[in-house]
């Protein structure tokens, strides 16, 4: 391994050893916050925050770094700014919280005024604002963000080192200015090609229907797993979604490669304070919903020529499933790396209460309406008719829990206009088709056409049109809900 990965490699563990690190004593000061009065801890509350945000950043660039590794040249050098410094604050903290010869509140005031004199200007809170703030750019730096701004860090950059300074810390090897900023300008200057994926978990939920706590299971990762900065992503990798689990101690990062349009899958979790990832193609892994609340991601055993679990990831939600677990289905159909696929947007659990064809533009698909039999959500899920692409999901919109008598009305003998959806879309073909349409709306920012910010459906059978609308009708009545009839629903 060259000297540049050996040193990525170091900093990224160091950012995961950090993290789990700023996690402990968030821990520690929020048992020392509830015991004091609430004057004594109410500046408390602002620290444990900004400790736990600094955790979760930390993650974030150590995650994305390992994605983007060609950009981790330019993170780790202000990595190695911000760690030493930010090490021996948690540490200082715990000195604090560990002086059991004060009573809590002592040890809580003195905290304060020690690590809040250290440098002119700079309170605890505010070092940890600084620490937060920096770790974003670092991030938005990483991934490419409209929102960097590399003035700002070199700002920061600089008030850290003062800090360092003041603390005595070691200043750090000398850097060439110029190459970093060359370098940095590089990356921000790379063409970025937007993704449908990527707007999928942006959108606000409507709803949140939340699962049974008491059926609820770890996220658990299986994978052949290597520590950060051990696996050579191509320059080229693209994120697309980041989701993490159990308060992030499981993770799931999709990205594409964009020079052959492939999506991978990187997992990371985290055992004894070390970050641990596999990664494998959307290709190599097959989806299913093993409990109510809890998808399992599996892949081929090759040695013991079996199915083997990669991955057990618990959700609080029904709508955040149903989001991943189409997000996966889908780019898993649009990898041209997938030989056999059986796409199907409908997971375990759910019951069909309406199928039938509609138009969408020259596009015809499959509506179907389906119910999840543990949370009683209820969803529209379109997918592809027919063809090559048969079955393939094109999007899904959840229902109101409340849906009111207008929430649905016919515009004409076929054509049904449904009030207040928000639609996610699965394509970029189809969401340009739709862009394309005079009068409507991209979908990948909401709602659809119209400025009753209505949705039209298009059915091919008049008799659809009419079922489709007196079936919602009946739903809004709950009896007629509870005594539906299992099975499947006719095609029209």
């Amino acid at each position: 391994m060259p000297p540049f990965m050996d040193q990525t490699t170091q900093l990224l563990n160091g950012c995961s050893h950090e993290a789990e690190r700023a996690t402990i004593v968030a821990g520690l000061l929020t048992g020392l916050r509830n015991s004091l009065p609430g004057n004594a801890s109410s500046y408390l509350t602002n620290v444990v925050e900004s400790i736990y945000a600094v955790s979760g950043l930390l993650r974030d660039v150590a995650d994305k770094c390992q994605i983007h590794i060609s950009r981790s040249r330019i993170v780790i050098e202000y990595l190695g700014v911000l760690l030493p410094c930010l090490s021996r604050t948690l540490r200082d903290i715990t000195s604090h919280y560990d002086d059991t010869s004060r009573t809590k509140d002592v040890r809580c005031r003195r905290m304060y005024h020690v690590l809040s004199n250290e440098m002119p200007g700079l309170t605890l809170p505010g070092r940890f604002i600084l620490y937060t703030a920096f770790l974003r750019l670092l991030r938005d730096l990483v991934v490419r963000s409209q929102n960097f701004d590399l003035n700002n860090l070199d700002t920061l950059r600089r008030q850290i080192l003062e800090l360092r300074k003041a603390r005595n810390i070691e200043p750090p090897a000398p850097s060439n200015q110029l190459v970093r900023r060359e370098l940095a300008m590089t990356y921000l200057e790379e063409p970025v090609v937007g993704h449908w994926a990527e707007s999928i978990f942006t959108q606000p939920l409507p709803s949140r229907r939340e699962f049974n706590k008491g059926i609820s299971s770890t996220s658990r990762g299986y994978g052949d797993n290597k520590q950060l900065g051990h696996f050579e992503v191509p320059a080229d990798a693209q994120v697309l979604v980041k989701r993490p689990f159990d308060n992030d101690r499981v993770c799931i990062i999709f990205y594409l490669t964009t020079t052959d349009s492939t999506p991978w899958l990187f997992m990371r979790t985290l055992e004894n304070g070390l970050s641990w990832v596999d990664i494998l193609g959307a290709h190599e892994l097959c989806i299913k919903r093993i409990r109510p609340s809890t998808l399992c991601l599996t892949k081929w055993d090759y040695t013991n020529s079996r199915i083997k679990a990669w991955a057990d990831l618990c959700f609080i939600t029904w709508e955040e499933m149903v989001l991943f677990y189409n997000t996966f289905v889908a780019l898993k159909a649009q990898s041209p790396q997938t030989l056999n696929t059986d796409p199907c947007g409908i997971l375990k659990g759910e019951r069909k209460l309406f199928q039938a064809q509609i138009l969408e533009g020259n596009f015809h698909h499959c509506l179907t309406v389906l119910r999840d039999c543990e949370t009683r959500g209820l969803r529209l899920h379109v997918s592809v008719w027919d063809g090559e692409f048969k079955d393939w999901p094109v999007w899904t919109a959840f229902v109101s829990p409340s849906p009111s008598g207008t929430w649905v009305g016919r515009k004409s003998r076929k054509r049904v206009l449904v009030r207040n959806i928000e639609p996610y879309v699965f394509s970029d073909i189809y969401q340009r088709a739709r862009t394309a349409r005079p009068g409507a709306k991209s979908l990948g920012g909401g709602r659809l056409p119209g400025s009753s910010e209505a949705f039209e459906i298009h059915f091919v059978h008049e008799e659809a049109a009419l079922r489709f609308k007196d079936m919602f009708s009946a739903l809004m009545d709950q009896s007629a809900t509870e005594s539906s009839e299992d099975g499947e629903p006719p095609v029209m």
